[in-house]
């Protein structure tokens, strides 16, 4: 368990809390003082609320009432590193579910910020908690913190849950991880073991085929022998007939090659042929074209003629042509003026018509604005007089609200009364029926006078019942009040909801105003709010429509002007436009030009089809040029081919007789064919025969190989099956003594001496030497022979020893005190620092005057072993006892707390 020193506590909204702060640095002794129901406990209950969701009430029922979350921080110390804690929660409700959040953090004081330790979810960030400060809320309520009412929750566990907390407590739990350990390791030497066992069963197995295996062997290497021998005799002859065959071959292939070249010899004498024959049909047409010369070359120079004096024809007509294309674009251009400006001109003046339609429109909508400005003041004080009730509305509300708190709080006080009556009727009670008793039954002090106490309880309940009284009249008072409020309030909220038919008046004319229909009936349906904002959005409209025409009216006016400026401009554009009269000229220029060309087309027309049928004697002409050069080349060639032939017809007679040659040669090779074939096939059979003699023996090698193996892994495993007994031996011993009944019963042995020592030392304080505890850590079975583990709390006094439950209160808590004290110191001696939290919650009330001077000065004997000690209490005269208080108390808005040095 790691010492956890609280810095400071920030809480909102938890239990009577709204908002608080503490800030615990510096603190050593303190006070933590209050009257009973203040809220002193609730700060503690913040603590371990933060630290572990763990309060006096389901999470939900800690949050304040009347809100809807709450939020919890605590800063703390452990082992000189700062961490934080901030855990909220939103309430659930019918349709929600209650949302949680938790971050922890730890300070980092070189960047001087923090940092977020949080996991992915709530139950993790929890866990890493509970590891980081290695105790969960049993631990801390039984060992640092005495809860109000919980004083004897160490004392009252059973034996074997004592035993635990105090395990717990000297953090025997690295045991409890140390014996699992070895069980584990137990568990996988049993499993080791079973497994190396089995192998070396498996091996023995294996040995016993060993001569058999040998006798295999020298039976296989015989016959692979003979095999091999007749493999060779085999493999020769097949070499030989390999070579015969092969040369065959390749002289078969000279064949394929020498008829290859025949039939390409033969081919391209067909071709030579072919082309000679060509070349013979060419010349016989160059030599009639050439005979017929002088009369293509009178025909080709007509042709030329007629060419040139088309030439000249043609550039007449592209003048022509392109003196036409100017005169029709001229026409048109100054048609499209001409339609372009009239155009123009029916376009401004139908804007002109448009506008004056408007200006008279907008003239007539300005007529009723003398009527509006008149109808404006009248309806603004209808709306002043509306929004007057609603301010009325929500003063008569707030004040209602505030009488029903004040009853509220009268009611309230009222019950407190009641309850204070109803707790002094029960002490008078008590009192009285124990009339026989010494010590006084409330508070356990000697009773000097029994009846006087009853008289003052008495009076005080008259004074109660005057209160009572005067609290029932206020009520009584605030009550009607509040009726008063409801009837104004309600008078007035029907007035409000009822104003709609108050604007639905005013309507008509204001839908006359605006020349147009407004629906009444609208007005008189909605509430108030709702029919005061429309009627404002209409007289809003009405003012922004009137506004409008006033300036739409000026525009109008000015485009009506700039449309007549417009019409005046393109009137005078037609009638004496400069570009009108600069298009006509040009027209009477390019007209001219056109009466003194004498370009005919009919002559043109003529002329070129004259000329397309003339058009052939160009090719003739041409192919003349080409027959005269070529026909020498062609006589060249025809001379040259028939060489070719010649000597191709004497090269195919010679590669006829090598083939002839070749072909005797090979006559025999079908049955060399045959005769290698069959070789192949009993080489393949006899290769196949003697692989599986290899593999055979390969195999029964391999095994007497892994019998030799295993004879040596054998002995490996016998040795290790030793070693891993006397391991498994080792981790039962680990076991048993990493165990409940083991090195933790000798540890708690060790200490419980001490707790008891100690304890007794601070209860012969707190009893003058009359009380005496002790811790048994053993006790006889009660069925059979032999002791139990336990931890039994047995104690004396010096009228004997009795059960614990027999003890009075005061007395009871005097030996929780002492025992969780004990506990407590236990930690801080262990931890070898001054790193620990005391925290004291109640307990005093039980004991006399005395009593409670020997508790404090316990605690002030034992306050330099603890880094910090927090008393709660409620007695004023204990308050002066410490340093430092932490005053709690609690109003109408709920609990404060205050530092008070």
């Amino acid at each position: 368990m790691r010492i956890v020193i609280f810095k400071k506590l920030t809480l909102k909204n938890f239990m009577s809390y709204s908002n608080a702060e503490i800030d615990f640095s510096g603190i050593h002794v303190a006070c933590l003082s209050g009257a009973n129901g203040a809220g002193k406990s609730s700060l503690l209950d913040a603590v371990t609320w933060a630290l572990w969701e763990e309060g006096r009430a389901r999470t939900d029922e800690l949050i304040k009432l009347g809100k809807d979350e709450m939020f919890c921080e605590l800063e703390f110390f452990i082992e000189g590193e700062l961490y934080r804690v901030y855990r909220s929660r939103s309430k659930a409700f019918k349709n929600s579910q209650g949302k949680s959040n938790l971050e922890f953090q730890i300070f980092n004081p070189k960047e001087q910020n923090w940092t977020s330790l949080s996991m992915s979810s709530v139950r993790q960030t929890q866990d890493l908690i509970i590891k980081t400060i290695k105790m969960d809320y049993g631990t801390f309520v039984n060992s640092v913190y005495l809860r109000q009412g919980k004083a004897d929750e160490f004392t009252l566990k059973r034996p074997n849950e004592r035993k635990q907390i105090l395990a717990d407590i000297l953090g025997l739990e690295v045991y409890d991880r140390l014996c699992e350990s070895a069980r584990v390791k137990i568990r996988e030497s049993e499993q080791t073991l079973s497994l190396e066992q089995n192998l070396v069963l498996n091996l023995e197995e294996k040995i016993l085929k060993e001569d058999e295996l040998k006798l295999s062997l020298e039976s296989v290497n015989s016959e692979l022998s003979l095999h091999e021998s007749e493999l060779k005799n085999i493999n020769q002859l097949l070499e030989s007939k390999e070579k015969e065959l092969n040369e065959k071959k390749e002289k078969e292939k000279q064949i394929q090659t020498l008829e290859k070249s025949k039939i390409n010899q033969e081919s391209l004498i067909k071709t030579l042929e072919g082309q000679l024959k060509n070349i013979k049909d060419k010349e016989e047409k160059c030599k009639q074209l050439i005979d017929t010369k002088l009369q293509i070359q009178k025909e080709h120079n007509d042709y030329l003629k007629l060419k040139e004096k088309l030439e000249i024809i043609e550039q007449e007509k592209d003048l022509y042509s392109e003196l036409l294309q100017d005169k029709s674009m001229l026409e048109q251009k100054l048609k499209d003026k001409i339609k372009q400006t009239e155009q123009e001109l029916a376009v401004y003046k139908s804007k002109i018509t448009d506008r004056s339609t408007l200006r008279d429109k907008l003239q007539n909508m300005l007529k009723n604005e003398s009527i509006f400005e008149s109808f404006l003041p009248r309806a603004e004080g209808e709306i002043k007089t509306f929004h007057n009730l609603q301010e009325s509305l929500v003063k008569i509300e707030t004040e209602g609200l505030e009488l029903k708190h004040k009853k509220e709080l009268l009611l309230s006080n009222l019950e407190k009364l009641g309850e204070r009556k109803k707790e002094i009727k029960s002490k008078i009670q008590t009192l009285s029926s124990h009339s026989h008793s010494e010590p006084c039954p409330l508070c356990k002090s000697p009773v000097k006078d029994r009846e006087k106490v009853i008289e003052s309880y008495n009076l005080e309940i008259q004074n109660l019942d005057k209160e009572e009284q005067s609290l029932t009249k206020d009520i009584e008072l605030k009550e009607n009040e509040v009726k008063e409020k409801r009837n104004k309030y309600t008078e007035t909220k029907q007035k409000i909801d009822g104003f709609g038919k108050v604007i639905a008046a005013y309507v008509p004319e204001l839908s006359k105003i605006k020349a147009e229909n407004i629906d009444i009936e609208t007005f008189e349906k909605i509430e108030g709010q709702k029919a005061i904002s429309a009627f404002k959005s209409q007289l809003e409209i009405a003012k922004s429509e009137f506004q409008k025409t006033k300036s739409q009216l000026v525009v109008v006016d000015k485009e009506i002007s700039g449309y007549e400026n417009e019409v005046n401009s393109l009137d005078n554009l037609l009638v004496s436009g400069s570009l009108v009269k600069e298009i006509s000229e040009k027209l009477s220029i390019i007209t001219g030009k056109l009466n003194n060309l004498k370009y005919d087309p009919k002559a043109y027309g003529d002329l070129k089809i004259s000329l397309k049928e003339k058009e052939n004697i160009v090719l003739i002409y041409n192919s003349l040029l080409r027959a005269e050069s070529e026909v020498l080349l062609l006589k060249g060639e025809s001379k040259e081919l028939a060489e070719k032939i010649k000597s191709g017809c004497s090269e195919i007679e010679g590669l006829k007789s090598l083939i002839e040659d070749s072909k005797k040669q090979i006559e025999n090779i079908t049955v060399l064919f045959s005769e290698v074939s069959e070789l192949k096939s009993k080489q393949l059979e006899k290769n196949h025969k003697t692989d599986e003699i290899k593999r055979q023996r390969i195999l029964a090698e391999q095994s007497l190989l892994e019998i030799k193996n295993s004879k040596q892994l054998i002995k490996d495993k016998k040795n290790k099956l030793s070693v891993l007994l006397n391991d498994k031996k080792y981790f039962e011993i680990l076991e048993k003594a990493f165990s409940k009944n083991g090195i933790q019963v000798a540890v708690i042995e060790t200490i419980v001496p001490e707790i008891e020592k100690e304890a007794n030392k601070i209860l012969s304080r707190l009893t003058e030497n009359q009380m005496h505890v002790a811790l048994k850590t053993q006790r006889e079975k009660k069925s059979t022979t032999g002791l139990v583990e336990t931890l039994d709390v047995v104690i004396a006094d010096n009228m004997g020893t009795r059960n614990y439950e027999l003890y009075s209160g005061g007395e009871a808590f005097k030996i929780d005190f002492s025992l969780r004290l004990a506990l407590s110191r236990l930690l801080a001696n262990r931890a070898c620092a001054k790193l620990q939290t005391l925290i004291i919650d109640e307990g005093f009330g039980s004991q006399d005057s005395s009593g409670r001077e020997r508790l404090v000065e316990v605690i002030k004997s034992i306050q330099n072993e603890f880094e910090l000690i927090l008393v709660v209490t409620h007695i004023d005269e204990l308050k002066e006892s410490f340093p430092v208080q932490i005053q709690v108390t609690k109003n109408e808005e709920g609990s404060r707390v205050k530092l008070v040095a």
